[in-house]
């Protein structure tokens, strides 16, 4: 669970609003459990996910998240683009 608070605290002190936690399966590892108890110690929106997968099911999930987070980001920078450019008129 050290370790984990460690990445946690590392996150927020580089500026992190959101962190989403991606763990491996609880029923073979208890890392998602020392994350959920990690999460508890800070003030900070942290979401802790049982992946219920190893590996590849796992890595599929950080993937989409990923792309999700990018396809939000690509959304939002047009929509400040587009704000800019009608409060210039």
């Amino acid at each position: 669970m050290k370790n984990i608070a460690r990445a946690f605290r590392a996150a927020i002190l580089e500026g992190a609003q959101t962190i989403i936690c991606i763990c491996v399966a609880s029923k073979v590892s208890a890392t998602f459990n020392s994350a959920f108890l990690a999460s508890q110690m800070f003030q900070h929106d942290i979401v802790v996910i049982d992946s219920q997968n190893l590996s590849m099911g796992q890595g599929f999930m950080v993937l989409i998240a990923l792309i999700t987070l990018t396809a939000y980001l690509i959304i939002l920078t047009i929509v400040l683009i587009i704000i800019g450019r009608s409060t210039k008129k």
